[in-house]
């Protein structure tokens, strides 16, 4: 009896092993990268922003994005989580763009975004946990990327007006 639960226990630490194995080699493969910043709708306390997000694949098999939750830190600071529930089937060898879209709240914002769009360039760094397909078998996975974004072509889809206050 103690031998069958001996060999119990050691299948289940190999599975586990093995499987903790694959997830990291595809952690290796997989590259994030924010590629645009746009800030969209704008009231007196919440600033919409919508990220644009390259997801790569560099592996040789095909690999299926069932969503991912990515968090978001500009020059230093975290802004907040998108969540994007979007399928992605991303080739070999290959990538493929989500875009979340991110609440930002004004009063805590407000001198950050100001900084942003003035010197036309932002530091960031993406943190995110993507949910996957590959080879048949379902993994989420870590990915963390740090950059620059150059916003010098940064021009606002609308103006932005903020509605003034009743009297």
């Amino acid at each position: 009896m103690k031998k069958l639960f001996s060999l119990g226990c050691a299948a289940l630490v190999t599975a586990t092993l093995l499987s903790s194995c694959a997830t990291n080699r595809l952690a290796d493969s997989v590259e994030v990268s924010l590629v645009n910043l746009r800030f969209d709708e704008v009231t007196p306390f919440e600033t919409t922003a919508t990220f644009t997000i390259r997801l790569q694949n560099q592996t040789t098999e095909p690999l299926g994005l069932e969503g991912g939750v990515h968090k978001i830190y500009l020059n230093g600071v975290y802004v907040g989580s998108g969540v994007s529930n979007d399928t992605l089937d991303i080739p070999r060898l290959s990538e493929g763009v989500q875009t979340v879209r991110v609440h930002l709240r004004n009063l805590s914002m407000a001198r950050l975004i100001r900084d942003i769009v003035e010197a036309r360039r932002v530091d960031y760094r993406l943190s995110s946990l993507v949910y996957a397909q590959h080879t048949g078998h379902s993994a989420r996975v870590r990915v963390s990327r740090e950059g620059v974004l150059d916003l010098k072509d940064f021009t606002p889809t609308q103006p932005a007006t903020i509605p003034s206050a009743p009297r």
